[in-house]
């Protein structure tokens, strides 16, 4: 009997964790990236993303990979084009010969400019904005949109340009998703944006203007503290009368970085069990040194649902938590030092 409990939490998780997601809310501390930071991703066949809503369970599990990369944040200072977008204060390459220049400010994440290939010209070049674009505006919470204007111009080599256009976001759906590679699903807010611009560009000794639309559709699929989206599709074209550029793609955050949010510095080797929790959960830790420490547990609406202070006594120990009455879905238990240090174990609650 206790097998074929057991064997219909397993069948019926998704559907609890479906019904009773919580939509989050994203903001820039948990968000907005640090210099250093390097996000490794791979990349599978663009695939078609379900509808939006509340509550969904998106299951991505399956997608091959094709190629993968490793996204760094930087100090713009290592571009030389760095002079170029005298605003930014964060850049993101991913090994490539494009770089995005951002902004980060009380907006959130603004591009104030990039170095693009365009292949009509036949060249990499550098392109700022007049008014910085902005891509995610925080804090963001589902249902929330944003619009914003497109505008800048360009001069390299002989070539130059216009660009004018508009930017419109929309944070569409929440619930969870699953990635390859990881085995709970992922607590996550959506994102949809759309980039539709035109460039004008009159390459050196032509007479006339070439106009290049740009359409760019971004569907992004958001946890708290991943500073990247954990997975998300991209179609991106540049269409002129001569070529038509094209990269239409989906993406996915390393597994083991998925897990990294809950394991680096991870001091105090924490553990919680049963997952998925029906009745009791045990959490195991182990205390470095006598010292103070707060365990809290979060839900998926990042709601506090309890708070004790821990014994101090170094080594070995172990809390039991009743969670009868807790609402099905996805918790983070959360060990914090008096100096600050902090580990991180997620479980899953199903009755």
């Amino acid at each position: 009997m206790q097998l074929n409990r057991y064997t219909f939490l397993a069948f019926s998780l998704p559907l609890a964790l479906g019904a009773n997601a919580q939509s989050l809310t994203l903001d820039v501390a948990s968000t907005v990236p640090a210099i250093g930071t390097d996000v490794p991703m791979h990349r599978g066949a663009f695939t078609t993303v379900p509808a939006g809503g509340m509550g969904v369970l998106h299951d991505f599990s399956t997608i091959v990979e094709t190629g993968a990369s490793t996204y760094r944040w930087t100090a713009t200072s290592i571009s030389p084009n760095a002079g170029m977008f005298p605003t930014a204060n964060l850049a993101l390459n991913n090994g490539g010969l494009d770089t995005i220049f951002y902004k980060i400010s009380a907006l959130c994440c603004e591009r104030v400019g990039e170095t693009r290939t365009i292949d009509v010209l036949l060249a990499n070049f550098p392109a700022g904005f007049t008014d910085p674009v902005l891509e995610l505006p925080l804090p963001l919470t589902y249902n929330d949109t944003w619009t914003d204007g497109i505008a800048g111009s360009f001069d390299v080599d002989g070539s130059t340009g216009t660009r004018f256009g508009t930017l419109n976001g929309t944070a569409d759906s929440y619930g969870f998703v699953t990635i390859p590679g990881t085995v709970d699903p992922l607590h996550v807010l959506r994102t949809t944006t759309n980039v539709n611009e035109t460039i004008n560009i009159i390459p050196s000794g032509f007479p006339i203007p070439i106009a290049v639309t740009h359409i760019r559709v971004e569907v992004a699929y958001r946890t708290l503290f991943s500073k990247m989206p954990v997975f998300r599709t991209v179609t991106d074209s540049l269409i002129s009368p001569f070529i038509t550029q094209a990269s239409n793609y989906s993406e996915w955050m390393d597994a083991t970085v998925v897990g990294l949010l809950e394991l680096q510095a991870d001091l105090y080797a924490m553990n919680a069990f049963p997952s998925p929790a029906d009745a009791t959960l045990d959490i195991t830790f182990n205390m470095p040194n006598a010292s103070a420490a707060t365990l809290s547990v979060v839900d998926a609406r990042g709601v506090e649902v309890l708070k004790k202070a821990l014994a101090t006594a170094q080594g070995e120990a172990r809390q039991n938590l009743d969670v009868k009455t807790w609402q099905p879905g996805v918790y983070q238990a959360v060990i914090t030092g008096a100096d600050g240090s902090r580990s991180m174990k997620r479980f899953v609650v199903a009755h």
